[in-house]
């Protein structure tokens, strides 16, 4: 869309005349809903304790820059602050279940994320930045804390590998039309899994549940090194405040290089948000979604055709010359072979796809 046509741009520009805060880094002011519940360590929600050292730096993933080289300004820190913090919490969760701490409801959580493909190459969890900012309606004004969760708990959440963030981009090229099917699997995502947000007054307090999202005030010497003073001027920019020193500062992560930051123990960061993911219906297993997908048996092409059925919790492999009973044991394999592969009833597979699912 022509920026001139877009009535958000406009008030971009009136913001600019009235030389309000946002206009720099994109954190506007919140319109509290509903949904947006309030932290309550004796009566509200029910959280584990995921880190009780409360420093969430090491589970950081590859930092990511809101505005690239050569690229437009996208005005989405507050989208970048939270999957900052979202990828985090999969990280912890992930290493958790490797190191055998991890309970029954956060080791399916992770066979979800990695059903969803959201942990990358490098085993980092890496969430798309574009398919959040996009969904929760960032604008030339910049978004609220409300809209960015309100989407990820409704729209869901995608890895970075099927809605990439493009080397460079214009305005128009970050926040392009979402292809449905990737809206699908963002919805998908949020059947399995239940995303609570919650504001929070003591910043030490949450942070053995989640690192929290939060506001500073971005100036010309933001990302500079040193520890950033309190200000009185209007907080412009979300970061992810992930770990601290007790009295001495707050430790930042950042969409703007440098992204590690510091501010002052008294630095005064407004109301962020805390992110839970709760099990909702627990994953099926690949055996389980192959038969929902309709396969009912496979043939190991490159191992003589071997003929297996596949059950709910494995395959069942049929002697060669057992073929012909399978065969009268259902009627469906009476018709063409090529047919029924069309109609994804039997699959053909490779040797390495018999052995990742076998193992």
């Amino acid at each position: 869309m022509n920026k001139f046509l877009d009535y958000t741009y406009w008030l971009y520009l009136l913001d600019a005349l009235l030389k309000k805060p946002n206009v720099a880094n994109g954190l506007l002011p919140d319109k509290i809903k509903p949904e947006d519940r309030v932290h309550d360590p004796v009566l509200g929600e029910a959280k584990k304790s995921l880190l009780p050292s409360k420093n969430w730096k090491p589970y950081r993933s590859t930092g990511e820059e809101q505005k690239r080289p050569d690229s437009s300004e996208t005005f989405a820190c507050v989208t970048y602050s939270a999957l900052n913090q979202a990828e985090q919490i999969m990280n912890r969760m992930k290493a958790m279940v490797a190191n055998n701490e991890a309970d029954e409801e956060t080791r399916e959580l992770v066979k979800i994320f990695n059903y969803f493909e959201f942990y990358n190459d490098r085993g980092e969890a890496d969430l798309s930045d574009p398919f959040t900012a996009k969904m929760s309606n960032t604008s030339y004004r910049g978004n609220t804390y409300e809209n960015v969760y309100y989407s990820i708990r409704h729209d869901g959440l995608v890895a970075e590998k099927y809605w990439p963030t493009p080397e460079t981009y214009t305005w128009n090229e970050y926040f392009k039309v979402i292809l449905q099917a990737v809206k699908d699997r963002g919805k998908q995502f949020t059947d399995y899994v239940e995303v609570i947000y919650e504001r929070f007054n003591d910043f030490q307090g949450v942070k053995e549940y989640s690192p929290c999202t939060a506001s500073v005030h971005a100036g010309g010497d933001w990302n500079t090194d040193g520890v950033k003073q309190r200000t009185s001027l209007a907080r412009n920019h979300s970061i992810d405040n992930d770990y601290f020193e007790d009295g001495r500062y707050d430790g930042i992560f950042d969409s703007y290089q440098p992204y590690d930051k510091k501010v002052t123990w008294n630095y005064g960061m407004g109301a962020g948000r805390i992110l839970t993911f709760k099990l909702k219906k627990s994953l099926k297993n690949k055996f389980e979604t192959l038969l929902e997908g309709g396969t009912k048996y496979i043939i190991r092409a490159e191992n003589k055709g071997e003929f297996y059925k596949v059950t709910p919790t494995g395959f069942e492999y049929y002697l060669r010359e057992s073929i012909d009973n399978a065969i009268a044991d259902d009627t469906d394999l009476n018709t063409n072979l090529k047919e029924l592969t069309k109609q994804k009833k039997i699959m053909w597979v490779n040797e390495d796809w018999f052995n990742k699912m076998s193992s």
